[in-house]
């Protein structure tokens, strides 16, 4: 990659930022660009929390994006022959047969076809194994496999459920111990230790034409599967530089081509999604591989995952180019055209296909 390719770059993320962080937009963004794991752009605008100015090594709250790294979890346990997609849920933990999903299996979940007749899931102040027995009793709206709508929390805490009594370890142990740890993302936690606190103050909504309001975080006994991992912008690309590289990091692989294949690639086409205004994605099993999600160009052959309305991570598996986008402040845009949206296209722009 030039300097010139990388300046260019460069500057016209610098610009973008510059317009979005604002006293009347977001409080603070990091940007992260690679390509071939050569480091293109990483970059932090703005504040982490009023007064304090945001440097690329905060820990930002990844939400949604979060969800790749179960992904990897369950790529392991496919490798090591424990779990297929293709199980029953209900053959793992057989109260979830209740409401008519005994047919659902962990494919279902990963491509979010599994919907619920539930979506009002008030559960942040359950622990883990209540909001998994609350869950248990849910019924299902329509057959499984034949609708889409994206689950951002209930899917995935049931398969950290299947995670855990798959394996007998926890899900977060597990997502140390076979992803972070060997990716080298030393500075991304969930904060699960007795000696770590979640930064107070550090997520925030822009209500339109309003002011600057914290997001309150309401108390849990346990992190949040699927969306309760924080970590700087550079490091949650490292997940999709070992996707881009097959499955491969520094050297070490992770999981096997065959598993990457199984993972990676489309499997959901067709089915539009309720939860994305009626449109057909194409998903993997567990991310999006529709590049109209992430602003990406019409073709391209990527994975990746959103969150909330302040994350955004993708891998081309093409081109090797990764992008990772995280705001600590919820700002709503049309979807299609965020501010992340707009930012994938400058870096496709930029540097090329």
């Amino acid at each position: 990659m030039t300097t010139t390719v990388t300046d260019t770059l460069q500057a016209r993320v610098r610009d973008r930022l510059a317009a979005a962080v604002n006293p009347r937009g977001r409080l603070g963004v990091q940007f992260y660009v690679s390509r071939h794991g050569e480091p293109l752009c990483d970059v932090a605008v703005g504040e982490f929390r009023p007064g304090e100015t945001l440097t690329t090594a905060h820990r930002m709250r990844w939400m949604c994006v979060s969800k790749p790294v179960l992904v990897f979890v369950l790529a392991r346990l496919h490798d090591r022959g424990e779990l297929s997609t293709g199980t029953r849920v209900a053959d793992v933990i057989p109260e979830f047969a209740a409401g008519g999903k005994q047919e659902v299996t962990v494919e279902h979940l990963l491509t979010h076809t599994a919907v619920f007749a539930q979506r009002d899931f008030k559960a942040w102040r359950m622990s883990r194994d209540a909001a998994v027995e609350f869950v248990c009793g849910w019924t299902l709206e329509d057959p499984a496999g034949t609708r889409a709508w994206y689950s951002g929390v209930a899917a995935w805490l049931i398969l950290s459920e299947v995670v855990r009594r798959v394996s007998g370890r926890d899900y977060f142990d597990l997502a140390r111990e076979w992803v972070l740890d060997p990716l080298g993302m030393t500075a991304t936690t969930d904060f699960g230790g007795a000696d770590e606190a979640r930064p107070s103050g550090a997520l925030f909504q822009r209500p339109e034409n309003g002011p600057l309001m914290r997001i309150p975080e309401p108390p849990r006994a346990t992190p949040w599967p699927g969306t309760e991992i924080w970590g700087p912008a550079r490091e949650l690309a490292r997940l999709f530089e070992c996707a881009v590289s097959g499955g491969v990091a520094d050297g070490r692989r992770l999981f096997s081509p065959a598993a990457f294949e199984h993972f990676f690639t489309p499997c959901r086409t067709g089915l539009r999604d309720g939860y994305f205004n009626d449109l057909e994605l194409d998903w993997s099993r567990g991310l999006c591989a529709d590049p109209v999600l992430f602003g990406a160009p019409a073709g391209a052959r990527v994975v990746g995952h959103t969150g909330y309305v302040t994350a955004l991570a993708l891998g081309d598996l093409d081109t090797g180019l990764v992008i990772s986008y995280l705001s600590n402040t919820a700002v709503r845009e049309p979807l299609l055209h965020t501010l992340e949206n707009e930012l994938v296209r400058d870096v496709y722009q930029a540097v090329g296909r």
